[in-house]
């Protein structure tokens, strides 16, 4: 859920949408999403139909938090993937130049 919601941080979304993206039971949304509201991570945006659509507060101390978080898991993966291409390169008796 908190993927999604770090993912789609820009546009609005229905608890259903977000069942339906995350492949969660809507139950599960439904009876997390107060703590999302609670956190200040989303807020209700606007209502279509019988919808209540919500949005990400970029604003609140979660979402700064998170994106903190993803950004470091992002640098670590960055980071694995450049130590796997210097190691192949090596063992193919090329080695890689810093400059």
């Amino acid at each position: 859920m908190l993927d999604f919601v770090m993912d789609e941080w820009e546009t609005d979304f229905s608890q259903a949408e977000l069942a339906r993206e995350t492949g969660l039971n809507w139950k599960t949304v439904h009876e997390l999403m107060p703590k999302l509201l609670e956190m200040e991570l989303v807020r209700p945006n606007r209502v279509i139909s019988r919808a209540k659509m919500y949005k990400v507060n970029p604003a609140s101390e979660s979402f700064k938090a998170l994106k903190m978080v993803d950004r470091c898991i992002s640098a670590t993966i960055l980071h694995e993937g450049i130590n796997k291409i210097g190691m192949k390169v090596s063992e193919g008796k090329r080695t890689l130049k810093s400059s």
